[in-house]
């Protein structure tokens, strides 16, 4: 494994020689064909666990490289972009999901055309909507999702309408085996399930506040392949923005409205349905200094529902499907204690910018909207609600420099979890202290 780390990081440094300074569209080529990507490697350090069962401390060379071909053939844009995503250096321990391994994948493969006065986009392909709250290109994540459908973007009543309805991709290997040895398998996708939306966007509604409504929708069978909770939801919601100016105070409110039904289980067989009711809130007020520094101070405030009484026939728990979580809530990977379900986190945020350097400093409190639901990201439960409500405080920041402008950048950051009573006491928490996570990351965009 060493001598393969040794390789992929040789491999990954010689990638933007490609081209000086390090872009693709400098190499001579048909003016037909346009060559994009990003060379990744990040190295993460972890202390103490948070998740249950967890003990010890952990660590994680995730590499990514991205390489994306577009080649004009008449009417249409014919596309395939890339993905190489692999791990070093973890154990047993490391919580190694499709989130960290997809080795050597088609991530997209599509034709598209201008159609109905935008655009439609046909094949595998990934999307990144608004907010990304509810669908998003993953960018901290070393795999990014992928789905086979279509997607039509274009003007709509002085804005911007998306409309997609598309099937998630499952990503291999399936198998903890496989992923630790970085193994080239195929994406399948996963045709029982269908991911649908429509979002609207205005970005001048009133004066400059920007204004949105969506509906998104999911529904899915067992399929010998793939097992699932045979859900079949229906999202309805919208967002107000004010978007940061300098010596301006700027505020975004974003929520939505989730129903529909679920089995019990996510195995095939009979299963009783049950009823689903929840909702998400995300609310910030900011205001952003005018100086070189591009001061910015803000308090949060972020919601998802949980389930107050498992065994009945109601399900409220909002469960985060393909949305982001690290703007919100903090550092996500091996670390990532904060995910949009069962949350209730008021917090604060300072960030700047300056020349070529930008940062922030983030701080939430996170308690669980329903004291006997589950802990999502940790596997905790106390169904009994005697470990109260309080998970912790979560606190992370991160430094970003371009070394050399549009072209390469290096990113520092880190995080403290300050454990509360609930990661501490909740059956099967584990008997460690404060969590702390730190990483080094080299970004490569040629």
């Amino acid at each position: 494994m060493r001598r393969a780390a040794i390789l992929s990081i040789a491999a990954w440094l010689s990638a933007p020689a490609l081209a000086d300074p390090w872009r693709l569209d400098d190499i001579d080529k048909p003016n037909w064909l346009t060559l994009s990507g990003e060379a990744r490697i990040r190295y993460e350090s972890l202390g103490e666990q948070f998740r249950a069962g967890g003990s010890g401390g952990d660590q994680l060379l995730a590499m990514r490289t991205l390489l994306l071909a577009e080649a004009e053939a008449g009417t249409w844009t014919l596309g395939i972009e890339m993905q190489d995503s692999r791990t070093y250096l973890d154990d047993n321990g490391t919580p190694l999901s499709s989130s960290f391994v997809n080795t050597l994948e088609p991530l997209q493969l599509y034709a598209k055309r201008d159609a109905f006065g935008g655009t439609l986009k046909l094949g595998r392909q990934t999307l990144d909507i608004a907010s990304r709250r509810f669908v998003e290109r993953n960018d901290f994540r070393n795999t990014i999702n992928g789905y086979s459908g279509g997607y039509w973007r274009g003007p709509a009543m002085d804005g911007t309408l998306h409309v997609f309805a598309v099937a998630p991709v499952g990503k291999e290997p399936a198998s903890r085996s496989g992923r630790d040895a970085n193994a080239v398998e195929l994406d399948e996708t996963e045709w029982g399930r269908v991911f649908w939306g429509l979002h609207y966007v205005r970005p001048k509604a009133l004066g400059s506040l920007q204004t949105e409504v969506f509906a998104y929708g999911l529904n899915e069978d067992d399929r010998e392949s793939v097992a699932t909770a045979d859900r079949s939801y229906v999202e309805l919601g919208g967002r107000l923005l004010q978007a940061p100016q300098a010596s301006r105070w700027d505020f975004e409110i974003e929520g939505a409205y989730r129903f529909g039904e679920r089995s019990t289980s996510s195995g095939q067989g009979a299963d009783r349905a049950l009823d689903v009711s929840a909702e998400t809130l995300h609310a910030a007020l900011g205001y952003s200094w005018a100086g070189p520094w591009q001061l910015r101070l803000a308090l949060e405030y972020d919601y998802a529902s949980g389930d107050d009484t498992p065994s009945d026939s109601d399900f409220g728990t909002y469960e985060r499907l393909f949305g982001t979580r690290r703007g919100d809530l903090g550092n996500t990977s091996i670390h990532g204690p904060l995910t949009r379900q069962n949350i209730n986190a008021p917090g604060a945020r300072a960030s700047f910018k300056r020349g070529r350097y930008d940062g922030r400093l983030h701080w939430r409190a996170a308690y669980l909207a329903s004291d006997t639901d589950s802990f999502r990201q940790a596997g905790l439960r106390d169904p009994s609600g005697q470990s109260g409500d309080f998970a912790g405080h979560s606190i992370d920041g991160r430094v970003r420099y371009w070394i050399a402008e549009q072209s390469l950048r290096l990113e520092l950051g880190g995080s403290i979890f300050l454990k509360g009573r609930f990661a501490r006491e909740a059956p099967g928490a584990p008997n460690e202290g404060d969590t702390l996570y730190g990483y080094a990351q080299l970004t490569a965009t040629f």
